[in-house]
């Protein structure tokens, strides 16, 4: 029996801010444009192999106008982390569950795994940010931190989720499976390229039959 959220519930939701641009249009174009060769030059180089002399000089900005947005490299990691993260927590927070009140759990669960898991961010260009963004989450304690409040933001979702979808699991027991949910989406990050496909497959059959669990 599906139920409509709560007002508690529904501030779950409601902690996706996006990070906050210049006003002025050509200012915003600057730091999109930072923040663009930024990505481009970690893809290619790593952490460790930039620097914000160079992505100045490859986005073509002098350094002055870098620093007068951003204050060090990490603040500029700091920043493509908000935008990766905001990215998951919009696709979470817009699932729309009401549309499923006829549909059945099996659908339910599959489509929820599938619309918070999604295939693109596991693969090609996005993988790779994604690897070298949590690998700097554990090298950055200001990142760490946000990354945290990322996770306990997917795991209260979780929880609202499986209320509103009529588990009748208490809070605490479905926390335990949201950090264990949590923490094997990220393992398709560690895995060879070339068996990424089958761990995503896997890890969609894995969370589908531990959620339904919540509803024995």
């Amino acid at each position: 029996m599906k139920r409509a959220a709560t007002k508690k519930e529904r501030s779950v939701f409601q902690r996706v801010t996006p990070r906050k641009l210049p006003s002025r249009a050509g200012s915003r174009a600057r730091v999109e444009k930072i923040v663009a060769t930024t990505i481009e030059v970690i893809s290619q180089k790593g952490l460790d192999g930039f620097t914000t002399n160079e992505i100045a000089k490859k986005a073509g900005i002098p350094i002055g106008s870098v620093y007068q947005y951003f204050p060090n490299k990490q603040s500029i990691l700091y920043a493509i982390m908000q935008d990766w993260l905001a990215e998951i927590e919009e696709r979470t927070a817009a699932f729309p569950l009401e549309k499923y009140a006829k549909s059945s759990r099996k659908r339910l669960l599959e489509d929820f795994s599938k619309s918070v898991g999604t295939y693109d961010r596991y693969t090609g260009k996005r993988r790779k940010l994604g690897q070298l963004l949590i690998s700097a989450a554990a090298t950055y304690p200001e990142l760490n931190e946000l990354y945290q409040k990322h996770k306990e933001f997917t795991i209260d979702a979780l929880v609202v989720f499986l209320h509103q979808a009529g588990s009748n699991w208490d809070a605490e027991r479905m926390r335990k499976l949201g950090h264990y949910l949590f923490e094997l989406r990220n393992t398709i990050y560690q895995v060879p390229d070339d068996v990424v496909e089958e761990a995503i497959y896997f890890r969609e059959v894995a969370t589908i039959a531990l959620m339904k669990d919540a509803f024995k």
